[in-house]
């Protein structure tokens, strides 16, 4: 062979080598680089809903009291009746079991809201075809209180009812707004005391989940002329000169506080509404706060007027007799926060918001 000829070769093969380590080192490069640009794995998204932030301890347990109405059949009832019975009264048990149906369908329609999964709504639609086609109202506001959690549903998830469904509760909603509204319906006695509070958060209710104009003027007239009559110029509640509870003090101020609440979302100020004569929401959480903080204490009932307070209080019914328990004015003052920021020391002192009421009244 020509001594030339190994020479080349030898040249030809070094540079061979060096191209294919070069290769190689180009090749791991790559490899290195998109190793680690690769994306992160996406997470996890339970079916039916967007990937978001974790939910609240609210949401959680609003979530949580909607899945146990899924688990379980609707409990209408042709008519609730709790006013003037004991709690172990066997009608008054029934009529509890099946309104807390109520206070759940509202969870439910949030649920919805909150997870995007359509069995919420769908319980929700069954919840309402159930009661629909049964209920029958009594026009007791007692008995019937918790009804404006089922106004409330109405308005965050109509959009989950059939529309038959729809057309039949509407039906049912204006009803029973014009039967509170009617004076027939108001009981000799119960025209200015707590009992008329909770007519007017019923009718407020209704009439904006019906979105009804002269349903909601009927509301906020009788409104502001409980606010005229139940509360005295010096904050002090009608119900606490009749009863001697400032149970009964929260009892009237409460569904009126949340009336209010209702009225806000809807665009209208009702909280600060005072009447000629100086009566005001206000006014009353003013003479109550200081039972509320602990700077006065009261017994309750000792000189109540109404005998069932006192029959109450001999079966040992909680809160009707003894000191008063301020954790009982926890709604009063975390809806009052929302309207006057100065409230909300004493609202965190009382306690944490209701589910129903941190998320299903926002405003």
């Amino acid at each position: 062979m020509h001594p030339g000829t190994d020479t080349r070769s030898c040249a030809a093969l070094r540079g061979l080598n060096a191209l294919v380590a070069l290769s190689l080192l180009l090749a791991a490069g790559c490899a290195q680089r998109i190793e680690s640009t690769a994306p992160e794995p996406a997470p996890a998204v339970v079916a039916g809903t967007a990937a978001s932030s974790p939910r609240t301890a609210t949401e959680q347990e609003i979530i949580a009291q909607a899945d146990s109405l899924l688990t379980r059949a609707p409990r209408p009832l042709k008519t609730i009746s709790t006013a003037g019975r004991l709690p172990d009264d066997p009608v008054s048990m029934a009529s509890q079991a099946a309104r807390n149906d109520w206070p759940g369908m509202q969870a439910l329609a949030l649920a919805a809201g909150i997870t995007g999964e359509a069995r919420y709504g769908a319980a929700l639609q069954s919840y309402f075809a159930a009661w629909i086609g049964v209920f029958e109202p009594s026009f007791n506001p007692i008995s019937e209180t918790q009804f404006h959690f089922v106004a409330l549903a109405y308005e965050l998830g109509g959009q989950y009812l059939s529309a038959e469904t729809r057309a039949a509760t509407l039906l049912l909603f204006r009803r029973m707004a014009e039967g509170y509204l009617n004076p027939a319906n108001t009981g000799t006695g119960t025209g200015r005391n707590n009992w008329q509070s909770h007519r007017v958060k019923l009718v407020t209710a209704l009439a904006f989940a019906l979105e009804d104009a002269d349903l909601m003027a009927g509301a906020r007239l009788v409104f502001r002329k409980q606010v005229a009559t139940n509360i005295a110029a010096d904050g002090k509640v009608l119900d606490f000169s009749e009863r001697d509870a400032l149970h009964y003090v929260v009892y009237s101020l409460e569904p009126l506080l949340v009336a209010a609440l209702i009225a806000r979302q809807h665009g209208e100020d009702w909280y600060g509404y005072e009447s000629r004569q100086g009566s005001s929401l206000t006014g009353a959480l003013e003479w109550l706060a200081p039972y509320a903080r602990g700077e006065k204490i009261h017994e309750e009932f000792k000189n109540t007027r109404n005998s069932f307070d006192r029959q109450r209080a001999a079966a040992g019914v909680p809160r009707f007799s003894g000191l008063w328990d301020a954790s009982g004015a926890l709604i009063c003052y975390q809806a009052a926060a929302r309207f006057d920021a100065r409230w909300q020391p004493l609202a965190s002192r009382l306690g944490v918001s209701p589910a129903w009421l941190a998320l299903g009244l926002k405003s």
